[in-house]
């Protein structure tokens, strides 16, 4: 599917607010293996009426049947089956950012560094649903996208990018022709520069080496490289203001009963939470400690934060709005069944019904979560309050 002219006129598809009705998964060969049990958690997770996209390579289908069996969701997805040498990423989110629908089918803008949606078996299914890819000339990535009832939130870093490839546009001007019309942007980071992905001696174990800030890139300000592993929006509150939930690394530490790393960055996040209310939304903190996953080959220790704002919120009818909450307190790492708990306290006592899935650290050990996974390409009207 060729990339074509879009409307100038857009609006994206928010985040919060409805049912989720489409979804997009892509199940390689290697994620059917590495994140089976997550995908399968997701389908069973996602609304009943909802219906899935799902491309997969020909070594993945039976298993991808066997979800759908085992979910009752066979009747709502469709499964395009593609060979297994076809290049397949599991990480939906980033390479398309989806619009609300213009005619029969939903618009998808093609960020400017993203070419491996641009055509081919993905395109091929969702032109099957009426879809058109529109080109955006804005080089971001749809995890440093959140999109909520009246704001566009977009992650500090791909800002920066954009004003460079535009001449120094002002934001506000290229994210209403380029993005969303109407909604406001706010642009996220701290106040501070973040240090990049860096790799040195270990402490311990001896003989090691050490990752730190996994996944983050120079220049940056962001803690981490995509706003999705550390923000989430969660609709409007009873005082008409947008509620957004942002990563707490102090509070992380305390629940594990372990003291703050200077490498937890926790004055970033800090300050991105006040950044936030300072635009105007209200803000939440979520635990979000820094733990770490052990390369035992290659001697190397690998900290990560398990990204418990990587959510998915739906409202289906005027029920309670739901919220897909990935849980880590698992194998290596059973501690985390307290962040698990309070991260799930913290969204019920938002009004949300919570559903936890299973073990997601083989995402959060890839550098991602659920949110990442389906690309959600259209929602109903919401039917009741947030």
């Amino acid at each position: 599917m060729d990339d074509v002219p879009g409307p100038r006129v857009r609006s994206l598809v928010a985040d919060v607010g409805g049912s989720i009705s489409l979804a997009l998964l892509a199940i390689s060969r290697r994620t059917a293996r590495d994140f089976g049990d997550v995908h399968a958690d997701v389908l069973r997770a996602l609304p009943a009426a909802a219906h899935v996209i799902a491309v997969v390579h020909r070594a993945a289908r039976g298993a991808v049947e066997e979800w759908l069996r085992a979910a009752e969701r066979a009747g709502r997805c469709t499964v395009l089956e593609i060979p297994d040498d076809e290049p397949l990423s599991a990480w939906t989110r980033d390479a398309l950012i989806p619009c609300a629908g213009s005619g029969d089918g939903p618009l998808l803008l093609r960020p400017a560094p993203h070419d491996l949606y641009r055509g081919g078996p993905v395109c091929d299914a969702l032109r099957a649903f009426g879809s058109t890819v529109d080109a955006c000339p804005l080089p971001i990535a749809g995890g440093n996208v959140l999109v909520g009832e009246d704001v566009v939130l977009l992650g500090a870093d791909d800002a920066a990018r954009c004003g460079a490839a535009l001449d120094g546009e002002e934001p506000a001007s290229w994210s209403r022709r380029e993005l969303d019309a109407e909604r406001r942007l706010i642009v996220v980071g701290s106040d501070r520069a973040a240090p990049p992905e860096i790799e040195r001696p270990a402490a311990h174990p001896r003989g090691w080496t050490e990752v730190v800030h996994f996944g983050n890139r120079a220049p940056t300000t962001q803690p981490l490289f995509h706003l999705d592993l550390f923000v989430a929006l969660a609709g409007r509150g009873a005082d008409g203001r947008e509620r957004v939930v942002v990563a707490d690394a102090r509070r992380g530490a305390e629940v594990l009963g372990d003291d703050v790393r200077e490498e937890a960055l926790a004055g970033h996040f800090d300050a991105v939470a006040t950044a936030l209310d300072e635009a105007g939304l209200a803000v939440s903190r979520a635990p979000q400690p820094l733990v770490y996953m052990d390369e035992i080959t290659a001697r190397r220790r690998v900290s990560y934060f398990p990204p418990y704002a990587n959510v998915l919120v739906s409202q289906e009818g005027a029920t309670r709005p739901r919220v897909i909450l990935p849980t880590f307190g698992h194998g290596a790492w059973p501690e985390l069944a307290a962040c698990d708990d309070a991260n799930a306290d913290l969204w019920q006592g938002l009004g949300f019904d919570v559903h936890r899935l299973g073990d997601c650290r083989p995402l959060a050990e890839n550098l991602g979560g659920p949110r990442c996974l389906v690309q959600v390409l259209a929602r109903t009207a919401p039917c009741g309050p947030p």
